[in-house]
């Protein structure tokens, strides 16, 4: 198991049930698949709260709720109306009175959500190999 993982809410609950049914500490890590030091803090965390529920993160505040989220049609609408938008200018558009400013991170969040991927375009999309000028626009006669 990866250090920096969670457990989740189910394997905290079956590690206080085998703890309650007289199952060591080690033999409980064993089962489960996990370090004694997540069923040690697991157990210390139920016996101090009683609750098997992870504590609130620190953290900024989404600036757009769940269901913004997941009605992000009007962003990827905007973006397919005008795909050369930057992402700027559909945070400024969508910004209303009744709703916060939201960042152009937001936007880009919200269209990759969306199935929208950013990219910057190529400078010049017509000349993949800039040699020579005539190569740009294709051969007029393949013999010459």
């Amino acid at each position: 198991m990866s250090q920096n993982r969670e457990l989740e809410e189910w394997q905290r609950a079956n590690i206080v049930l085998l703890n309650s049914q007289g199952m060591s500490e080690l033999k409980i890590a064993q089962k489960m698949n996990c370090s004694r030091g997540a069923v040690q803090s697991t157990l210390k965390r139920f016996r101090e709260t009683g609750s098997n529920t992870s504590k609130p993160r620190s953290g900024r505040k989404r600036a757009t709720s769940v269901q913004e989220d997941c009605n992000s049609s009007n962003l990827v609408r905007l973006s397919l109306k005008n795909p050369k938008m930057t992402s700027s200018e559909p945070a400024a558009e969508l910004a209303g009175v009744d709703t916060p400013k939201i960042s152009a991170r937001t936007v880009r969040r919200g269209l990759n959500e969306g199935g929208l991927k950013g990219c910057k375009a190529r400078k010049n999309p017509g000349c993949l190999r800039p040699i020579r000028r005539k190569d740009c626009y294709g051969p007029k006669n393949i013999n010459s």
